[in-house]
């Protein structure tokens, strides 16, 4: 620069993303998919999206959502078939192993993300997936009428951590896609490899290709034992919008942060007949008076 030369220490440096020119952009590049650091979060003008400083007021909500000396039973989220407590933030924005009942949660916001961008998705449920190993898997009758199926799997072996993986089917392609933040090579539990490529040649007759982790660049992985569920709702995101996985281990808590705060933002509580809002939605009355203490906790 200027003819000088500085040096920087490369682990701080972080992907550019080039902002759209709408002005001169070939329709070949219009196809192209965009970051989803440039589409999906409604307060960023570039970047990821979960790198932006929250304001003031969305701080102070999720401080108190997040705080481990109030109820863990306090209902945050009842909006149709989701419902959320705090202790169920507790396992996302900590550095907690994520709990299922809010992973699904998160999945609906990626089926929304990949709606936006074209993508009919189906999503398993958390749950179920583990009761495959006891009985026959299914799926629903006309997926295979869907552009990706999104396979989340949670293992607990006898002598090994619960640990979370990802199976991606790209219908159209027949791609079959096994994702591990702890084994880029390959895939950590063989039987659910099995079931899934069982319900791959269901979905469509003929061989898939095979991929994993090392068929990716980048392709990010943990360094820890709790985060495993992070990174696969951040596989199944960055695959949905088209994005590649532009994240890094050290970008953990924030993300942990910003899935929060999408579920409180998109959410409301609605129970009995009686509509509560979005009262964590730090823009609304409800948050304002939760906040100073003169609305009820539910």
């Amino acid at each position: 620069m200027l003819g000088k030369i500085q040096k920087v220490n490369a682990a701080q440096l972080r992907p550019y993303f080039r902002p759209r020119d709408h002005g001169h952009e070939s329709e070949g590049s219009q196809n192209n998919a965009e970051d989803i650091g440039l589409v999906d979060h409604q307060y960023a003008n570039k970047g990821p999206l979960w790198s932006k400083r929250l304001c003031p007021q969305q701080e102070q909500v999720l401080t108190y959502v997040l705080d481990r000396t109030r109820p863990a039973k306090e209902i945050v989220v009842l909006d149709g078939p989701v419902c959320l407590q705090r202790e169920d933030f507790w396992s996302l924005g900590l550095d907690e192993q994520v709990e299922s009942n809010i992973g699904n949660a998160c999945f609906r916001l990626v089926e929304e993300a990949a709606r936006r961008h074209g993508m009919d998705v189906h999503i398993a449920d958390l749950f179920e997936v583990p009761k495959w190993k006891l009985r026959e898997p299914s799926l629903p009758d006309n997926v295979e009428s869907k552009d990706i199926i999104i396979l989340p799997a949670w293992s607990r072996g006898s002598q090994t951590a619960s640990h979370y993986m990802l199976c991606v089917l790209l219908v159209a392609k027949k791609e079959a896609i096994f994702l591990d933040s702890l084994c880029p090579n390959g895939f950590g539990d063989e039987k659910y490899r099995t079931i899934f490529r069982q319900l791959a040649g269901e979905v469509a007759n003929g061989p898939w290709v095979e991929k994993t982790g090392k068929d990716f660049d980048p392709f990010p992985v943990q360094s820890d034992g709790q985060s495993c569920g992070i990174f696969m709702l951040m596989y199944a995101l960055c695959i949905c919008t088209g994005a590649m996985f532009h994240f890094l281990d050290t970008d953990i808590p924030s993300i942990r942060k910003w899935w929060c705060i999408q579920i409180l933002e998109k959410f409301s509580i609605a129970r009995h007949g009686q509509n509560f809002g979005q009262r964590f939605a730090f823009w609304t009355e409800e948050a304002e008076q939760l906040m100073a203490g003169t609305l009820p906790p539910i």
